[in-house]
């Protein structure tokens, strides 16, 4: 008799134990579900400072970015102010030269499965601000909330979606990510580039010293500039040193910069 009370006991425990992690799976996978705004406009994303988007350049030429290393990218950050205006006030000819994004921080254009697309048409809909944007798959729903999803764009005519995660991911690799991981939901992705050519200024650091390369571009940008300009300079304590392009050629650091103003692949950089 005292066994059969004692395994009844046991039973209701365990119906106990299994609803308790019942709701607590429901919890966890709800907290895993970003809400996200569903937008039927082109978002004006927040413009980043020219210190944060050479400080972004460098962590992804390094196979980071500034969402995993938000310390470093600060520091950096920091130290790039310093450097800009050290070179600005040196050569006052450069000065009017600004940094350029060559993409939508955080935006990644993606072609959506069918399947998917009507998911995420199906939640466009009252007047609550924000939504929750259950892909149906809970790695993805992770994945979403990882990144810091916080807004989508629907073009169903067009069979694609702009969506928008923090702007510090490496957007290269972080578009290969949605693509090979998340075959059932995305089709393809890719960041959403910049049309056109334009100036730019691409920074490095090797040790002690920074390197600097001011491009001045013009003529016909919209379809790639015919005509530019390149001034090089070396910083170290304080100290600006204008590089002659002969000499430039020579220093890798420089022609690494050189190569960087081209488009990055995506399967080199990792998150």
């Amino acid at each position: 008799m005292h066994s059969f009370l004692a395994q009844g006991q046991l039973k209701l425990k365990c119906l106990y134990v299994i609803a308790f992690l019942s709701v607590f799976q429901v919890v966890s996978a709800d907290s895993e579900i970003p809400r996200v705004r569903i937008l039927d406009q082109i978002l004006e994303v927040p413009s980043r400072s020219e210190p944060e988007i050479l400080a972004s350049q460098i962590l992804i030429r390094q196979g980071s970015d500034g969402f995993r290393l938000p310390e470093q990218f600060q520091q950096l950050s920091t130290e790039i102010q310093f450097v800009l205006q050290l070179v600005r006030e040196s050569n006052p000819s450069i000065a009017d030269v600004s940094v350029t994004e060559a993409y939508s921080p955080g935006a990644v254009i993606v072609t959506p499965q069918p399947g998917f697309l009507k998911r995420v048409q199906s939640m466009v809909g009252g007047e609550a601000e924000s939504v929750p944007f259950s892909s149906g798959s809970w790695r993805f729903d992770r994945f979403n909330t990882k990144f810091g999803l916080y807004a989508v764009n629907i073009y169903p005519q067009l069979n694609v979606m702009i969506l928008y995660y923090d702007p510090g991911i490496n957007p290269q690799f972080f578009s290969f990510l949605l693509a090979s991981r998340f075959s059932d939901q995305i089709k393809s992705a890719e960041p959403d580039y910049y049309l056109g050519d334009r100036s730019n200024i691409r920074i490095s650091k090797s040790g002690e010293n920074w390197y600097v390369l001011v491009r001045r571009a013009w003529g016909d940008c919209p379809s790639g500039c015919i005509n530019q300009e390149l001034n090089f300079f070396m910083i170290n304590e304080n100290h600006v040193r204008s590089i002659p392009f002969e000499e430039a050629q020579t220093r890798s650091e420089f022609v690494k910069l050189m190569d960087s103003l081209r488009p990055l692949d995506q399967s080199n950089h990792l998150l």
